[in-house]
Formats: structure tokens, sequence, C-alpha cells
């Protein structure tokens, strides 16, 4: 087991001057990447979560826009740290000024990496050899 990356992010913080999130966005290459391994969702502004932006349909079979497009366009493809994170699947914020362990560690003989949040894992997968 290779530790491949560990960073530590405290909310709030601003995001133009985080080197720790500045670490995570250089190694995941995006935000959406940084939170599918780790089972979060960071705010895209003014205590706003882009998740919140769609709704599913009532058979559940299509999500629908909840906003405007002006609004949409307004916050896509923004993160901020100046609300915590939440937890994706409970929408449970992390909790304020409190320091947050991110961790990728890779196991060579099953090609694998586990990302690990304050040393719980939140996701495991398959990824390429380097």
């Amino acid at each position: 087991m290779d530790i491949r990356l560990h960073e530590v992010l405290k909310f709030p913080s601003d995001i133009d001057n985080d080197e720790g999130f500045a670490a995570l966005l250089k190694y995941f290459g995006s935000v959406e990447y940084i939170e599918h391994a780790f089972g979060l969702e960071f705010s895209c502004g003014d205590g706003k979560f882009f998740g919140d932006f769609w709704q599913w349909s009532e058979n559940k079979d299509a999500l629908k826009a909840v906003v405007s497009c002006e609004e949409m366009k307004k916050y896509d493809g923004v993160a901020s740290l100046a609300t915590p994170a939440r937890f994706y699947k409970t929408k449970e914020l992390l909790k304020p000024d409190i320091y947050y362990s991110f961790v990728v560690r890779y196991y060579p003989k099953s090609e694998e990496a586990a990302y690990l949040l304050n040393g719980k894992q939140m996701n495991r997968e398959w990824v390429p050899v380097d």
C-alpha cells in the first residue's frame, strides 16, 4: 500500500488561497472527481449546492431543473470552501472549524485506490496503473 496523497482542509476557507484544495484539484483534475472519490459535494457559492438545482420527476425516470438557466449558469463550474462541503447521500454538512484529512491509498496488487476522509474509507475503486 502506498499513500499517494494526504491533504488537510478546513471549512470555511478561501478556495483561491487553500493549498490543500489546490493539491486535491491537481491530483484529481476536477472538483467532480474529488466529490466522487470522497462522497462529498462542495458548495457552488452563496451556501448553495448544485445538486439542489435538480429534482427527480414524479416517476423518478428523469431529472428536471428547479432553478432558472441564468442561476444555473452563474454557479456551474464554481466551487466554494466558504460553506462546508456535505456528504452526497445524506446532505449532512461537514462541521466547520475542524480539520479534515483527505487521503488516497493505492494498493498495487489489486490496482485499487481507497479514498479516506478522516481515516474512514469513503470509496474504493480500480484505477489504471500509473
